[in-house]
């Protein structure tokens, strides 16, 4: 893990960290939104009850990538060489007590990740709570979009969408529409 003295790119507030240096633990990393230098992550365990340090401490970065999933979480571990990336989904949970932050991952397991400072857990809390209302907007937006071709497709496709009776033999004869001497272009 390496740092440079300027602002990495897309980063808010005072982000040192360096595009190239994020994109050696991963390649896929376009894009940087926030970054703290201080935490420690902690894993609940459920049959003890309690939470257990997940021996990662150092920095968290909520990175955007090229490919799926587009946000992550990458814990940057300053004691060792292992670096843990949590993909940014509309099912995380979210909940903040300062200076914790505790999500629920898609494989529901709890994490808790403990800031130095309560103003940069609730800076981070805001960021991921709008990018997970963001993949929800987007949903209600396919969902609702989904929802209306369906029902274009039900009313609108051969006609089906006017009565009965227009579209009956009898209406139209045994005549058909186009004749072959008609000639269309």
């Amino acid at each position: 893990m390496s740092f440079n003295g300027s602002s990495c790119k897309g980063a808010t507030n005072n982000c040192k960290f360096d595009l190239n240096a994020i994109q050696c633990v991963d390649k896929s990393v376009v894009y940087i939104y926030e970054c703290v230098s201080s935490v420690a992550v902690y894993r609940f365990d459920l049959f003890a009850g309690e939470y257990k340090h997940k021996e990662i401490e150092g920095s968290v970065v909520i990175v955007g990538h090229e490919q799926q999933p587009i946000y992550s979480l990458l814990f940057m571990n300053s004691s060792n060489k292992f670096h843990r990336s949590e993909a940014i989904t509309e099912r995380m949970l979210i909940s903040v007590q300062s200076p914790f932050l505790m999500y629920k991952n898609e494989c529901n397991e709890i994490f808790c990740i403990w800031f130095r400072n309560e103003y940069e857990c609730k800076r981070i809390a805001y960021r991921l709570k709008s990018l997970i209302s963001m993949f929800t907007r987007n949903d209600k937006f396919v969902r609702n979009y989904e929802y209306k071709v369906r029902q274009f497709e039900k009313t609108a496709n051969y006609g089906q969408s006017y009565p009965k009776r227009y579209r009956s033999k009898q209406f139209y004869g045994n005549r058909n529409l186009l004749n072959q001497n008609d000639q269309t272009y």
